[in-house]
């Protein structure tokens, strides 16, 4: 519980009840009790042992333990911001599952929060593989999706990036 405290702290986080720590075993993230030692967490090559070899180490993962119905409910902008992060990661790696559409609209909300207004600017101001899960481009096109979805992220003209974010939580929630 203290190194999640302290993580929270250094991210300036005070809504820590909305996060956790995790452990990737087999491709998927294990949330860890945080009133276990985390000693019980690592690899018993580690345990007891002191030593300069990194591969002899292991990671835990700052994440996202509790999904809201309601974005209201978190007060802070900073846990706001680790929170829609972490949204945005799940569901570019497809572990929140989404229609198209809704991939499209969170993709626009995305855009304003992570560039703000919309400029004619030309060429690729986006990486599409950062917005959607890969059956979407494969499905679309990326050459589709960077034609397409500035025409949406234009519409969110004047919005501020605080109300994309806002906006980009709760439609995923609802979801």
């Amino acid at each position: 519980k203290d190194l999640l405290e302290r993580i929270a702290s250094s991210l300036s986080i005070r809504e820590t009840y909305l996060f956790g720590l995790t452990q990737l075993r087999d491709g998927e993230h294990y949330l860890i009790d945080l009133n276990e030692r985390i000693s019980k967490y690592a690899p018993s090559k580690v345990k007891g042992e002191v030593s300069k070899d990194p591969s002899t180490g292991f990671i835990l993962y700052f994440r996202v333990q509790f999904y809201t119905d309601s974005v209201t409910k978190i007060q802070e902008d900073t846990t706001r911001n680790q929170y829609y992060l972490q949204l945005k990661k799940n569901i570019v790696r497809c572990y929140i599952s989404c229609t198209e559409e809704l991939c499209f609209k969170l993709a626009s909300y995305a855009l304003q929060a992570d560039f703000g207004d919309f400029t004619n600017c030309s060429g690729e101001y986006f990486d599409p593989e950062q917005y959607f899960p890969p059956w979407v481009i494969e499905t679309r096109s990326r050459n589709f999706i960077l034609r397409y979805l500035p025409n949406v992220h234009r519409d969110h003209l004047g919005m501020s990036r605080k109300k994309a974010k806002f906006l980009y939580i709760q439609v995923s929630c609802v979801s």
